[in-house]
């Protein structure tokens, strides 16, 4: 069982979902942007986090 943190932002009219999902010890980002799916490289995770203000470490 994992954890999934949810948030969601409107920034320059578009909508910015993101969520933080932890399984099994393992950590990775979501990032949907008026409902589409982003994807995103392990740079762009941690840019992101810092950005958004997603770290609950």
């Amino acid at each position: 069982m994992g954890s999934v943190l949810t948030t969601t932002k409107v920034i320059n009219g578009k909508r910015i979902t993101t969520r933080r999902i932890i399984e099994h010890g393992q950590e990775r980002i979501e990032v949907e942007e008026d409902g589409r799916l982003k994807p995103l490289s392990g740079w762009e995770q941690i840019l992101h986090r810092k950005r958004f203000g997603v770290m609950l470490n």
